[in-house]
């Protein structure tokens, strides 16, 4: 499926906002393989980032706000999200230093 990060994204949303601490951990892993998804999209997305932090800062907000404050949850997401921005930088590292060493090949062949 060609979204099959959107549709992990929104079972992870929905696990979440049930409140019940017996699907926090299938929703922990649904929330961070549908980011992945996300980043391995390059159809979606392009190889441009700024398509996907509107995406990623959104649904962030929404889950904030659709979570009640006491659920224990609250710890696994805030992990999640600076694992899955870093997970982000790193990728757009990689294509930079791949870009780099495609030009330097170009301008010495």
């Amino acid at each position: 499926m060609n979204n099959e990060w959107l549709l992990r994204l929104l079972k992870a949303f929905s696990m979440y906002s049930v409140n019940n601490a017996s699907y926090i951990s299938e929703a922990n892993t649904e929330l961070e393989l549908g980011f992945d998804n996300l980043y391995k999209d390059e159809s979606f997305h392009e190889n441009d980032f700024e398509i996907i932090e509107p995406i990623f800062e959104s649904y962030f907000a929404k889950l904030h706000s659709n979570i009640q404050e006491d659920n224990p949850s609250f710890k696994d997401i805030k992990l999640i999200r600076a694992k899955l921005l870093l997970k982000m930088q790193t990728l757009g590292i990689e294509k930079l230093i791949n870009r780099n060493h495609e030009l330097t090949a170009e301008y010495y062949a």
